[in-house]
């Protein structure tokens, strides 16, 4: 399965507008067509396996979201379960390693390296949710570490991305060719206050949540989401490269983005 980056389409925040002296989160990113999409070093290896099901419910509150959804034509997100663990059928497929019961992307100390696994099908999430515990995200105070979410339209009319950089979240995205924004109330980075992640489909909006224990949760922001999201493919990935605004960013040091318990935070570790 190709899921490689693509052109503007598949930029992360093509220039964030930033406040003079910077804000969490602020980033100068560049276009992903170049970077090395890994050969088996630095976190490249191929998705072993997982444990899924196609029960359960989701939704902003974790309730709801049961089908149908949107149109119907696809599964709710919420119905999507992962504790990736190994010995089950693969949910993501891509350069992410299965182990230890969690989805890893691995950056090294140097260089520049993209890595992503993506779903095999398409999701809705126009009234459903999606739920991850993110025991570690790659980022660092700099700009240079990525940690992403990807919803991507089946029908290739737009995508969102959640980023994580500079420890502090973004919300962004593209429909129909014009780039919007989910401004975001509150946006800085936590692993403890924020091992946590929601995105949730609500009305024709887009939600962020997150929750340091995943059963409290606190809203970071929505906004009216032009995208369609009644089908699209999730990926999750990592990304180290040089900002040429920040030279230190070629020095940051190795780091692992971790994802786990999707959509099962009940009794999940």
């Amino acid at each position: 399965m190709n899921t490689r980056v693509r052109g503007r389409d598949r930029c992360a925040f093509a220039v964030l507008a930033c406040a003079a002296g910077g804000i969490a989160g602020c980033s100068f990113a560049f276009p992903l067509d170049d970077y090395d999409r890994g050969d088996g070093s630095g976190g490249a290896a191929e998705t072993n396996s997982s444990s899924s099901s196609s029960t359960g419910v989701g939704g902003a509150d974790g309730a709801g979201g049961a089908p149908p959804c949107g149109a119907g034509l696809y599964p709710p997100a919420a119905t999507l379960l992962d504790t990736f663990d190994e010995g089950g059928r693969p949910t993501f497929i891509g350069c992410g390693l299965q182990m230890g019961g969690e989805l890893e992307f691995a950056m090294p100390d140097s260089g520049e390296l993209y890595c992503e696994s993506q779903t095999s099908i398409p999701y809705c999430l126009t009234a459903s949710s999606i739920t991850l515990k993110v025991p570690e995200a790659v980022t660092a105070p700099i700009p240079g570490l990525q940690t992403f979410i990807w919803l991507r339209a089946a029908d290739d009319s737009g995508e969102v991305r959640l980023l994580v950089e500079a420890n502090g979240f973004g919300l962004s995205g593209i429909a129909g060719g014009v780039d919007f924004t989910i401004p975001l109330v509150t946006s800085s980075y936590d692993m403890f206050a924020a091992a946590w992640w929601r995105l949730a489909g609500d009305a024709g909006q887009l939600a962020l949540l997150t929750s340091a224990d995943g059963v409290e949760w606190v809203e970071r922001g929505r906004g009216d989401c032009p995208l369609s999201l009644d089908g699209v493919f999730i990926a999750l990935a990592a990304n180290r490269y040089v900002n040429r605004a920040f030279p230190g960013s070629a020095d940051l040091p190795a780091a692992t983005a971790r994802f786990d318990c999707l959509n099962v935070p009940a009794g999940c570790p």
